[in-house]
């Protein structure tokens, strides 16, 4: 069985494969072949586990790369070779995220993160530099808040990311 029942996001890569991310359970694959799931948990061997077992959102990108959202930290799985990679707020030279609660993609192939208390990052896909966009009282076009809940890129490839308390930014 699953290994949490605190579900915080589900993906299905290319293969058919349902990956689930839990709070106290880590990185769950589940077999639709035969209904077994399988979990991946938090170790010292940081290349071939989750960074934390607490994983709070997962994303599936355009290149069969899972996205994980951690408490100050994000990540990537590849489901191919096994292979995790992990950004922290001390690696990446980055403010305190807190929670990272959504990812989305752009048509160049940027993701996008919205965090609880680091605003929104941008992370490009070719030089994986990852860009913290914060809240800015004296720059008008900043985002509304570092405090975000959720971010979505639209047809048009606008970035919207929706605060826990001040509205929605949209960037062009």
């Amino acid at each position: 069985s699953i290994s949490s029942n605190s579900v915080t996001g589900i993906a299905e890569d290319r293969e058919g494969t349902i990956w689930i991310s839990t709070l106290g359970g880590g990185l769950n694959r589940y077999n639709t072949a035969d209904g077994s799931f399988f979990a991946l948990y938090a170790s010292g061997e940081k290349s071939v586990s989750p960074l934390s077992n607490d994983i709070y959102t997962t994303f599936l990108d355009r290149d069969g790369i899972l996205w994980l959202g951690y408490e100050n930290a994000l990540g990537t799985f590849n489901p191919k070779t096994g292979k995790f990679s992990h950004y922290t707020s001390e690696t990446e030279d980055l403010p305190s995220l807190g929670p990272v609660r959504q990812f989305d993609q752009s048509s160049d192939g940027t993701i996008w993160a919205a965090t609880e208390e680091g605003g929104l990052l941008e992370i490009s896909s070719a030089s994986e530099r990852i860009v913290s966009h914060r809240q800015n009282q004296s720059a008008p076009d900043s985002i509304a808040s570092d405090k975000l809940a959720s971010v979505l890129v639209d047809s048009q490839d606008r970035i919207w990311a929706g605060s826990k308390s001040a509205g929605i930014t949209v960037i062009d």
